[in-house]
């Protein structure tokens, strides 16, 4: 019994781990409030179904902005789960752009399959 659990531990052990697309939240979130009014004012805007996205050229940026008129904190914040998710499976296509991503009010039923389709119908819009 015991060896046979070695040598799942030795193949677990030899066998190569599987590449994580990770999402390093101090590297890639926008956080200071200049930046967000650089792009609210500056950048260019482009709606879709359930978002607002403003973006220009940058380093490959996120910032997200769910109001109070989205709903309750526990909707908000499940909002920027989901879209935070969203990103970082489309994080490639976005290297080089800033954005900021305005939460409407209908986007409190929203799960990650229409937020997936929100981020490629805004990747078919622009042209960089």
């Amino acid at each position: 019994m015991f060896l046979g659990e070695d040598a799942v531990k030795v193949e677990k052990a030899l066998s190569p781990q599987p590449a994580r697309n990770k999402f390093y939240r101090q590297s890639k979130m926008l956080s200071r409030k200049r930046d967000f009014k650089r792009l609210l004012f500056s950048g260019k805007k482009q709606l879709t179904q359930n978002f607002i996205f403003f973006w220009e050229k940058g380093e490959g940026r996120l910032g997200i902005i769910t109001s109070r008129k989205v709903g309750k904190a526990v909707i908000r914040n499940r909002i920027r789960r989901v879209t935070k998710e969203a990103y970082r499976y489309n994080q490639n296509r976005f290297e080089e752009i800033d954005m900021v991503i305005v939460a409407k009010k209908n986007a409190t039923d929203i799960n990650l399959k229409h937020c997936q389709k929100n981020f490629e119908n805004f990747a078919s819009g622009i042209s960089l």
